[in-house]
């Protein structure tokens, strides 16, 4: 989903906004599904959060282009994942 999404950024079917929605409904899924069993399967999960890790990386990535086009929208997106970041960060650490 984080390929489709990219791709579909870059030919202008999806804007960046929603790009930034896809991925954060992705951490959120994650988080929903895989949390309860992170103390039981942590080494079979770890491609799902690994991959999560990598869908966090491009949240961080669209909130740095929202900052230099737009400011309200940059600091609602970085707040959100401040969020996001509290009620699931730990999934993904190394």
């Amino acid at each position: 989903l984080r390929l489709q999404t990219l791709a579909d950024v870059r030919d202008k079917k999806l804007d960046l906004k929603d790009a930034y929605n896809t991925f954060y409904f992705m951490i959120e899924e994650i988080g929903y599904y895989y949390a309860p069993f992170i103390d039981y399967f942590k080494d079979d999960l770890r491609p799902i959060f690994d991959a999560g890790r990598t869908v966090k990386e491009e949240i961080e990535k669209t909130i740095k282009i929202f900052k230099n086009s737009n400011k309200e929208l940059h600091d609602r997106c970085e707040t959100e994942f401040e969020a996001l970041q509290n009620n699931y960060g730990y999934l993904f650490e190394c």
